[in-house]
Order: C-alpha cells, then sequence, then structure tokens
C-alpha cells in the first residue's frame, strides 16, 4: 500500500501568436474562459485585488518571503513547459510607470546578455489597470533559445503587480495565444477598494465572534461536542477504499472542563484557583504514518481550554514521533492568553531548544483556539452571514497570527448540509469542510487533495487490519 510521510500538524487537523502582438483589451461580450485554453475557476488574489483566469491545468503555490506574498504557477504534469511567477513590486523611483520599469529591465537584461530579440512590447488594458506588456528571447544553453515573459500593470501611482513568465522558444509559438488570453481576463481592484473589502470582512467577523455568548457555546458544545473520529488519506485514482493513501486519523471532543485538565497527569485535588476556572475544553488525538515502515508514527496529544466568556484561554500540545518502542523526538507547545496578550512556547527536546514568542491582540476578530475546531458549528444555520468573514487567529502549523478568510454557505445538493470554505492565510489555500444541519463535521478537504473524513471507530479499525496497519 502506497504510504506518504506525514510530519506536519496542519495536515493531521491539529495540527495558486506570432505576429505583431497589440495591446489588449476587455472583450465587449464575456467570453469562455475554457475555449480559450483557460481554467474555468479563476485564481483570486484578494491580497492583491488580482481576479484571472490561468492556462487550464496551471498548478499554483505560494511563496511569503520577508513578509512579501508571491504567486508560482506552473503547466500541469510531470515535465511542465512554462512557469509564471506574481508579485508585487514597489519601485524606489520618483515617478514611475510600467513602461519606464519595462524599459529599465530591458536594458539590464541587455547588458548581461546583447544577442536578445525583442518580440513585442507595448502597452496592454485591463479592467482596472493599464501597464507594459514584454516579451524577449535570448540565447539558452548552447542552442536553445528562451522567451521571457514580463507583464507589468499599475495597482496604484506606486505599485505595481508584476508577472514574469518563461519558457522555450519553440513552446512560445503554441503557447503566446493562452497567455494573451490570460492576461486579458485580468481584474484589478484598488488597493483603496481591496482595504475596505478587508474591513468589511473584519467586521462582519466581529460581529460573529460577539455572538459566540457562554450560553450559545455551551449549547452547541453540549449538542455536538461528544467524541468523533475522523480518517486522514488521500483518495485513490480507483475510487476504492483499499487503494487510497492512508495518512493517519484523529479524534476530537469537546467538553466542559478545568482549565487544570490542560496537565492530564495532575490531581483535581491539587488544582488552585485558576486551574479550577471552568470552561470549553477540547482534547484532541492523532497518530500521523510516516514513510515506509509500518511502525513509524507521529503522535500529537493536544488539549485546548478557554473560559466560557472568552477572556482567556491557554493550550498545551505534545508532539512525538515514534519508530516501534523507541522515540525518536519530541516537541511541544503551551500557550496562554489574559490581558491581552497571547504567549506561546514551542520546545524540543532533539534541540534542546524553548522558543517564546508574543503577540498582542487589541480589540479585533480574534478566534480563539477551541473555536477553531468548531467555527462550522458554531456558525448560524440561516442565510444571515451572506458575504465572507474574516478573522485572526494563531496558525499553530506555522506559528503566526495570520488573517483568514471563511465563507459559509449551504450546500446545493438539498442535503441540509453546509459548507465552510476556508483561506487561513494569504500564502494558503482553501479548505473546505461539510457540516450538517446539527453542527457535526462530517469532511474536511485541504489544497493537497487529503481528506479528514467522520467514520465510525469499528470501520476505520476493519479498514486499518485490513491493510496491515496498525493503531
Amino acid at each position: 500500500m502506497p504510504r506518504t510521510r506525514l510530519f506536519t500538524p496542519m495536515v493531521l487537523g491539529v495540527a495558486l501568436l506570432t505576429g505583431p502582438a497589440r495591446a489588449q483589451s476587455t472583450p465587449a461580450q464575456p467570453i469562455d474562459p475554457v475555449e480559450q485554453g483557460l481554467d474555468r475557476t479563476p485564481l483570486v488574489a484578494s491580497n492583491f485585488g488580482l481576479r484571472m483566469h490561468l492556462p487550464a491545468g496551471s498548478v499554483v503555490t505560494s511563496d511569503l518571503r520577508n513578509s512579501q506574498l508571491s504567486y508560482l504557477i506552473t503547466e500541469g504534469g510531470e515535465a511542465p513547459t512554462w512557469t509564471m511567477r506574481i508579485q508585487p513590486l514597489t519601485p524606489a523611483l520618483a515617478a514611475p510607470t510600467a513602461a519606464t520599469l519595462v524599459q529599465q529591465y530591458l536594458k539590464t537584461v541587455r547588458a548581461s546578455s546583447p544577442k536578445v530579440r525583442v518580440i513585442a512590447n507595448d502597452p496592454v488594458t485591463v479592467v482596472g489597470a493599464t501597464g507594459q506588456r514584454l516579451y524577449i528571447e535570448r540565447p539558452a544553453g548552447a542552442t536553445g533559445q528562451a522567451v521571457t515573459g514580463w507583464l507589468v500593470l499599475a495597482t496604484s501611482d506606486y505599485d505595481f503587480l508584476v508577472f514574469s513568465l518563461a519558457t522555450t522558444a519553440q513552446d512560445f509559438v503554441r503557447l503566446r495565444p493562452v497567455f494573451d488570453a490570460s492576461f486579458a481576463t485580468i481584474r484589478i481592484r484598488q488597493q483603496d477598494e481591496v482595504q475596505a473589502i478587508r474591513m468589511a470582512r473584519l467586521a462582519r467577523g466581529r460581529t460573529i465572534i460577539n455572538s459566540f455568548t457562554p450560553d450559545k457555546l455551551r449549547s452547541v458544545i453540549g449538542r455536538i461536542g461528544r467524541k468523533a473520529v475522523y480518517r486522514i488519506y488521500t483518495p485513490s485514482a480507483s475510487g476504492r477504499r483499499l487503494d487510497d493513501t492512508e495518512i493517519g486519523y484523529l479524534t476530537i471532543e469537546g467538553r466542559e472542563g478545568m482549565r487544570g485538565e490542560l496537565n492530564a497527569n495532575r490531581a483535581r485535588s491539587a488544582y488552585t484557583d485558576m486551574e479550577a476556572e471552568v470552561g470549553l475544553l477540547v482534547l484532541i488525538e492523532a497518530r500521523g504514518l510516516g514513510g515506509d515502515q509500518s511502525n513509524h508514527f507521529l503522535d500529537v496529544q493536544s488539549r485546548f481550554w478557554m473560559a466560557w466568556d472568552r477572556s482567556k484561554e491557554a493550550w498545551s500540545t505534545l508532539r512525538t514521533e515514534r519508530l516501534g518502542n523507541r522515540v525518536l523526538n519530541t516537541t511541544g507547545e503551551t500557550g496562554v492568553r489574559d490581558f491581552g496578550l497571547l504567549n506561546v512556547i514551542i520546545s524540543s527536546k532533539e534541540r534542546m531548544s524553548r522558543e517564546p514568542k508574543q503577540w498582542s491582540l487589541p480589540d479585533r476578530a480574534y478566534l480563539c483556539q477551541p473555536e477553531v475546531f468548531f467555527l462550522g458549528s458554531l456558525l448560524p444555520r440561516d442565510d444571515s452571514v451572506g458575504e465572507e468573514l474574516a478573522f485572526y487567529f494563531y496558525d499553530s502549523h506555522r506559528q503566526r497570527m495570520p488573517l483568514r478568510v471563511d465563507r459559509w454557505q449551504r450546500t446545493d445538493d438539498g442535503s441540509g448540509n453546509w459548507t465552510l470554505i476556508s483561506k487561513l492565510a494569504i500564502d494558503a489555500g482553501s479548505i473546505t469542510q461539510i457540516f450538517d444541519a446539527q453542527g457535526n463535521r462530517l469532511k474536511r478537504l485541504d489544497a493537497n487533495g487529503v481528506i479528514t473524513e467522520r467514520i465510525d471507530p469499528q470501520e476505520l479499525q476493519r479498514l486499518w487490519k485490513a491493510k496491515g496497519l496498525s493503531r
């Protein structure tokens, strides 16, 4: 049976023509992107104010370096023939324009490669922006020729969005109509409009947070908080369960509990007044499979506590990598939020390290750790939410405080289920979760294709036994 290495808390649940070119213009009538060789579903990069249809089958990944986000797009398949990167640019020029930036870039290229041939260097117009597009051909290797493209769009007087692509001269003949068609679908929102949308999302998120009263939290958790088991896997092409790649499983339970229960080994008789405070307690246990050895595991035990009035929270997570009975590595994380400050300590037995981190949490739409696991259960099952919501939350996977965007809607299959589509950060793919009418989470689909699906414990045991796996 195929195995994949799973040692990330995110997946465990704890745990994107050959003649002279002409300026682009927006079509007078809507076009079918599929007929143009483009994906039907557009890429939406809200932080850039960008929406566009990419070439069909494109693979999109994101990269966050030095607080700057970019998107890398490649052709699908094992041997991609082109790549494209989308990133912002704020040049150090007194009065920059797209044309002067392209000219400056071309001058730099010619200084290092005199045999450059300009295929096209012309102005472009898309919805919401104007700019300049450059295609050049230059030697690549002993005999080959490479084509580089640079589309620069002005998003404000001093801010630009740059689309840089690379391919071979031979492939460019075939690909140019597709690139041009893709660029023609670009829609740009101005930065003030992007900021207004962001603030509106946060306002809606804050309204939702304010509805999480102690009575509501107790009612929802009392109704759906019982222990649930989830199977984590990558589905097979055949659709047969026995052909799926098993990644692991996890259990989630929510109930009323004392803060002192964060330490499972501490006797209740020894609790201090602070430890005896009652609130929402979320218990998570997970096991991930690692490598090709059947006795290689990552075990995760997490306990999250939050006061019913949301005024404070704390948690403790222990991750233990095992090979049989031998412990390979142990890492831990503890978090405490009180008086508007969140303090997190990440420790590693292997590195003998303790890394403290701190965030200030002003009055804003902050989603507590226990609420992250039950957000879809807490949201109203009516059409009152309507538009997208935004929340800040602590991302344990990358130890940061990103802004997540969530969309809550009814499923359109008549089942009475609800769908929560979440983008956990500007550089993260979307996660889709399905909840039933009572608020129980049924399934989660990650951007990488991994599925987390509710399952009967005995059924999971039978399945793993049939595959020769040990729980």
